[in-house]
């Protein structure tokens, strides 16, 4: 995933949503003057999805005349800008992946916000405070030209013809990375998923800082096997990367991986709020979460948008058989920094 997270017309859709100071607002951008609005609104925006983005951005900026300002990198770093601004915020809408938006919540940096029902995306996924913007799952690839047969086990990874060949980024710095720390231990139990990795630690290349390079590396041959998110290699696979998305099954034969969105809030005493509630009306909009698989290569977020596109149909047909399983955001932000000084201490440093 990367440091990971538009415009078509919002055909006069209300949302109800919960302004800064906590009182329940109704909004309906399609009413709104561009003088209620002002003249900018600035989004912090994580990278990967950017064809989207920058697409509805320039709808956006064409209906309502105002300017949308981008500060685009990875999500840990806009959270942590996010929270030494928290006093005097300066930006309008925060868009980033869990754990990190849900860290966000927590920390003060959001503002409560309730779509009305026909809306959202999924009411319950953080509180009230963020939603699944663009969904997105967990994934591994391999070269279906040099991996023969395909790996389809965890274990089959421990072999020797995976040796110096596997590449998965690192947990401390890469929300992909963390990922295949968290499923293993939701699998394994905390221990069993230490002495997995410790064991993989023969197999693997290195812990790059980030997951978007592995890709490329995977598809030259340099690695066989690493791991990654669906909707970036379903996007590097469609633009040439010979490189093959698979999810890894359990001990019971079940394929298995878990929702990690692009998700977004409004943010807490944001200078300009009602274009930032504007702008989040506007991406959540069924014209423009439609357009989410054929621009970027990921799912709508919103459960009730199924786009007519070959590659949502791609989509649709790699989740067949995959157990989806939920992940409590809360707790994940609770654990993490335990579970990350367990994985530097006994497997990146043993």
């Amino acid at each position: 995933m990367r440091s990971r997270w538009l415009r078509l017309q919002l055909a006069g859709v209300a949302a109800l949503l919960l302004g800064a100071s906590g009182s329940l607002v109704g909004w309906s951008p399609s009413g709104a003057s561009t003088s209620s609005l002002g003249s900018s609104v600035t989004i912090y925006e994580a990278t990967g999805a950017e064809p989207w983005f920058n697409a509805e951005f320039a709808q956006f900026e064409s209906k309502y005349h105002v300017h949308v300002n981008i500060v685009d990198t990875g999500s840990g770093a806009l959270t942590s800008r996010a929270l030494l601004e928290k006093a005097h915020p300066q930006a309008d809408v925060l868009v980033a992946l869990p754990p990190f938006i849900e860290e966000a919540a927590e920390k003060g940096i959001l503002a409560p916000t309730h779509f009305a029902d026909e809306r959202t995306a999924q009411p319950t996924t953080g509180h009230g405070y963020w939603y699944a913007l663009i969904n997105n799952y967990e994934n591994f690839i391999y070269n279906p030209t040099l991996v023969k047969p395909a790996p389809t086990t965890w274990k089959d990874l421990l072999t020797k013809r995976f040796a110096g060949k596997i590449s998965y980024s690192n947990p401390t710095t890469a929300g992909d990375g963390f990922a295949v720390l968290w499923v293993l231990q939701q699998e394994y139990g905390l221990s069993d998923a230490l002495k997995y990795l410790k064991q993989l630690e023969a197999n693997v290349s290195a812990h790059p800082p980030g997951t978007g390079a592995q890709d490329a590396l995977v598809s030259k041959g340099e690695d066989l096997v690493a791991n990654g998110d669906v909707q970036m290699d379903l996007s590097d696979a469609h633009h040439g990367d010979n490189i093959k998305v698979w999810f890894p099954e359990d001990t019971k034969g079940q394929k298995e991986t878990f929702s990690d969105p692009y998700a977004a809030g409004l943010v807490k005493n944001a200078p300009n709020a009602a274009a930032g509630k504007a702008l989040l009306n506007f991406l959540f909009s069924t014209s423009a979460q439609d357009q989410i698989p054929s621009l970027c290569f990921g799912l709508p977020g919103r459960v009730n948008v199924h786009p007519k596109s070959a590659v949502y149909t791609e989509w649709k047909n790699l989740l067949k058989g995959v157990k989806i399983f939920p992940v409590t955001w809360k707790q994940v932000v609770k654990e993490q920094a335990s579970l990350l000084k367990d994985w530097s201490t006994q497997v990146e440093g043993a």
